[in-house]
């Protein structure tokens, strides 16, 4: 390990993620903007399990620990207490702070380490686990019986930060009743300088027409996502005579159910799925050349497709009261409709005929919602130096409390 002291004034981070690298997913992508940053300010560390023939390559230290791939979900298993190697290291780690990024096994290893070593723990709630639970166990009294554990889990951490208001308010609703802080997600991406030549790149790689219309959906291929509505909506579209591209880009463990139903509705010329896009200039040239962004999950906090597809000026089209839809004024910084494919093909059509109102709504979009990672981290690691001061203070607190209970 290398001490923190080797860094000048910089906090040692560590961050705890039950699922890494090669997966990629919104808390994944938010760990890895996290670690790079706090690694050129300080010291940070990711732990998380090891994967199966995967080297990392990265500019901050991963370390992993014992846990299994569970082939049908794609997602990895934790075990952290079992790991010698792993307890050695946080024995011996100097750590300033733990950042817990799920309440499951690595959290509750960040957690538990955490009270033995004397470090305080944050924890990020990213994700709507209710209905995960509620998807995988079919049973509600099973899934609240879960829920439970992980509200125990929140209100043992020295402070909990959600992604938005929304989410404060899904936290409520699941019990928590405890401080909650908000932590906006950010994007690296910045509108490219020579957006004209992306934009040209992705028609010859996909061979568009330079006038051809774009509908894109940047994300897992996961029913969570809504994204039998896009294909449902593509399929309205069609049928209406509107000339159209979709790119459906990512991948997921429900990708071929959803490349089967475009087939079953006739929609294999129109759509196209690009798997995952690693290449930055690529996916950066997706968002330029298309003219708008199809998100209607109502599975998600706060996406950074949404922020990354602003970095381009370019909106979404999301559902009316979702949670990733909070700060979408409708018609001025992006557009909202009902969850049917009726309402969201109609949006879809009225838009694609007003092109005006999609250019103001992305000049919006990206005056409102783009925020770049930079200026995020820095407010985290100032909320990290109020919970390590807190933290040592309460603990002085508590020890002066107790000798003056035993004079």
């Amino acid at each position: 390990m290398v001490n923190h002291n080797n860094k000048e004034n910089g906090l040692n981070i560590v961050q705890f993620i039950d699922t890494y690298y090669p997966n990629i997913d919104g808390v994944v992508s938010v760990t890895n903007h996290y670690a790079k940053r706090l690694n050129i300010m300080g010291k940070c560390t990711v732990i998380a399990p090891k994967r199966r023939k995967y080297v990392d390559d990265s500019p901050y230290e991963i370390i992993r620990c014992n846990g299994f791939l569970i082939p049908f979900l794609k997602m990895d298993f934790a075990m952290p207490n079992t790991d010698y190697q792993l307890k050695k290291i946080m024995k011996h780690g100097n750590f300033d702070l733990f950042h817990a990024h799920s309440p499951f096994s690595m959290g509750r290893y960040a957690l538990n380490m955490g009270r033995k070593l004397g470090v305080p723990v944050v924890t990020t709630f990213h994700t709507k686990y209710f209905d995960d639970f509620k998807k995988i166990l079919k049973l509600d009294i099973l899934a609240k019986g879960l829920l439970k554990n992980i509200i125990d889990f929140y209100e043992k951490a020295d402070e909990v930060w959600t992604v938005n208001n929304n989410m404060i308010d899904t936290l409520r609703e699941y019990g928590y009743n405890g401080d909650v802080i908000v932590m906006d997600n950010g994007t690296e991406f910045d509108y490219p300088k020579d957006a004209e030549q992306l934009k040209e790149n992705i028609n010859q790689l996909f061979k568009f027409s330079k006038d051809e219309t774009v509908l894109t959906f940047v994300g897992q291929m996961i029913f969570q996502k809504n994204i039998k509505l896009i294909i449902e909506s593509a399929k309205l579209l069609k049928d209406r005579g509107v000339k159209f591209k979709l790119l459906m880009v990512g991948t997921g463990y429900n990708e071929k159910y959803i490349k089967d139903y475009t087939i079953e509705l006739g929609l294999q010329n129109e759509v196209i799925y690009t798997g995952r896009v690693s290449d930055r200039r690529i996916l950066s040239g997706i968002y330029a050349r298309s003219n708008l962004l199809l998100f209607p999950s109502l599975y998600d906090a706060s996406s950074i497709v949404l922020i990354e597809a602003a970095a381009h000026k370019l909106p979404g089209l999301l559902i009316k009261d979702a949670t990733t839809a909070e700060r979408i004024v409708n018609g001025h910084n992006g557009f909202l409709c009902e969850s049917t494919p009726e309402c969201y093909s109609e949006k879809i059509t009225e838009l694609l005929n007003k092109q005006i109102l999609i250019t103001a709504a992305g000049e919006n979009a990206y005056n409102e919602i783009y925020i770049n990672w930079d200026s995020i981290i820095k407010k985290a690691q100032e909320r990290y130096k109020y919970v390590i001061n807190k933290h040592r203070i309460d603990k002085q607190s508590a020890q002066y409390k107790k000798r003056h209970e035993w004079s």
